[in-house]
């Protein structure tokens, strides 16, 4: 009975992490409306605070509610008009799991280098399938292309510094 009620207060709190960590990318993904800065800065600003929140959902929850949480900020983005159409919601949500599931894993050097690496090859990749599979050309979809390149390991990296200040601050409470 005590095994069963400590479960339990483990899931309900890796559940409520999950929930408030969503709530702050969504909120952070929101910044876009209200903050008038140039596009490529609300990029780096917006991508680094959701990839925070991605590998905090990952050290601090449980993949069972990171893996819902990577495909619901995709889902969010095309909302907004941030993805130009329903097949890069999986690719936005593939680069988000390989975030996750690396932040999971790893630690240290291992998460600095693989992290931001992995996701970006997905992202880059990912893109690159999808623009060829709907026979896409011109400047739009090169700029699309290389927002899914080397923006990506940028905001993956800063993401994952940010997470680990977060981390050792409340790891220190």
């Amino acid at each position: 009975m005590w095994l069963r009620n400590a479960i339990s207060r483990l899931m309900h709190k890796q559940l409520t992490r999950a929930a408030i960590l969503i709530a702050v990318a969504l909120v952070a993904q929101g910044l876009r409306f209200l903050l008038p800065l140039p596009g490529l800065v609300t990029m780096f600003l917006i991508g680094s605070l959701v990839n925070m929140c991605l590998v905090l959902m990952a050290r601090l929850s449980s993949l069972r509610y990171a893996v819902p949480g990577s495909v619901i900020l995709p889902c969010v983005a095309y909302l907004q008009g941030q993805l130009p159409f329903i097949p890069m919601i999986p690719v936005a949500f593939a680069g988000n799991l390989v975030l996750v599931l690396v932040a999971h894993k790893e630690q240290g050097w291992h998460l600095l280098l693989l992290g931001p690496l992995l996701k970006t090859l997905a992202l880059w990749a990912g893109t690159g399938l999808v623009l060829s599979m709907l026979q896409l050309h011109g400047v739009a979809v090169m700029m699309l292309q290389t927002m899914m390149s080397w923006p990506q390991l940028v905001t993956a990296f800063s993401g994952i510094i940010l997470a680990g200040i977060v981390l050792k601050r409340v790891n220190n409470s």
